[in-house]
This record gives structure tokens, C-alpha cells and sequence, in this order.
């Protein structure tokens, strides 16, 4: 959900009000198969002023990647229809960039760490909230890669 103090607000043609983030707004995508995950990182970013756009899985998450630009991506592991390694390995090939600006949130970081390569960063789960903020802002800001210990 967005901040709506930094949206403009129109109406698509299926009638439903959506908020446009204002032009310079950074912009994230949080992509998480349980929704009160994706609810409290929405709220977290939109604290530091993000535009936040959500997907329940990897199918929803490359659509969206496909349609907008963002600035940093927060993606789970372990989804249905196409899981965060799949996500990560079509990344690669279609905007390697941006899988540079992807931080994995997962419960199991040594899989992580074993199969993603040239992502930013993996946090745990349960995760701190203050230290993924400052992997968010790291990873935005382009600040050293930050690759796992």
C-alpha cells in the first residue's frame, strides 16, 4: 500500500482508485506468498518514503518488473507458482541491474547464499527491523556490494 500523501490518485478503466507514486518517488517491490510479511514490509519502506508495489509470487513479481521501474525489490524464497530463485535467475538475464538492487528475505539463508550469486544482500527471517532498513538504504544508494560473509 502506499503513503497517500505522495500519490496521485486516479481511476484505471475497471473503475478501481489506484495511487500513482509522484514523479522522484524511489519505488519497491516486496514480494512475499504471505501477506502479512508483504503488509509490514510495505509499512517499514513506507516510512522512508517508498512508493511500495506487492506480489504474492514470482509469476505476479516478473509482471510487475515488467510494467515499472523500481528501486530496490525485497523478495521472499520460498513461494508458489515461481519461487525467489527462479525470480532471481530470470533477473539476471532480463535486468541484471536491478538483481544487484534484489535483497532476499528468507528463512533459509544458506540456500540462499549457495544459489543466488550477484543479488545485494540476504537477511533471515524473523528479520531486524532497523538493520533491513539499512540494507534497503545501502542498496538504493549503490553503496559498496555487500556480499554474504
Amino acid at each position: 500500500m502506499l503513503d497517500e500523501k505522495c500519490l496521485h490518485w486516479s481511476r484505471k478503466s475497471s473503475g478501481k482508485w489506484v495511487g500513482v507514486a509522484l514523479e522522484g518517488q524511489q519505488q519497491a517491490l516486496v514480494v512475499d506468498d504471505d501477506p502479512q510479511i508483504r503488509r509490514l514490509l510495505e509499512r517499514i519502506l513506507s516510512r522512508d518514503h517508498f512508493a511500495v508495489e506487492e506480489a504474492s509470487d514470482g509469476v505476479e513479481a516478473l509482471e510487475k518488473i515488467e510494467q515499472h521501474s523500481f528501486d530496490v525489490i525485497l523478495l521472499d524464497l520460498m513461494m508458489p507458482r515461481m519461487d525467489g530463485f527462479e525470480v532471481v535467475r530470470r533477473l539476471q538475464s532480463m535486468a541484471p541491474e536491478l538483481t544487484r538492487r534484489t535483497i532476499v528475505i528468507t528463512a533459509f539463508p544458506e540456500k540462499a547464499y549457495e544459489a543466488l550469486g550477484k543479488i545485494c544482500k540476504v537477511v533471515s527471517k524473523p528479520f531486524d527491523i532497523m538493520l533491513l532498513r539499512q540494507v534497503v538504504e545501502d542498496c538504493v544508494n549503490g553503496g559498496p556490494q555487500i556480499l554474504p560473509c
